[in-house]
């Protein structure tokens, strides 16, 4: 059975392996920035909202919204998202 690969923009997401690479070079990068990728690019066709996100990556507990926003904000800069019209 083939691995699953997302592509998007410059990137390629290889989930088997758990790797992302961004113009052909590897990314390190934390597990759960990975996770969040992964999921964002699975359901690239629709609005993934916040407690859906949480839901999917998090075990039940209490997770802040910082910790949300941060593995966001990694994940952007991981694949060098620089759009100056996003949060």
């Amino acid at each position: 059975m083939a691995s699953l690969v997302l592509c998007f923009a410059d990137c390629e997401l290889r989930v088997a392996s758990r790797e992302l690479r961004v113009k052909g070079r590897v990314r390190r990068i934390e597990p759960k920035v990975f996770d969040v990728l992964a999921y964002l690019a699975t359901h690239h066709s629709r609005v993934v909202g916040r407690g859906e996100l949480l839901e999917a990556i998090w075990t039940p507990g209490v997770i802040s919204d910082a910790v949300l926003a941060t593995s966001i904000m990694k994940a952007r800069r991981a694949i060098e998202d620089n759009d100056p019209d996003l949060p």
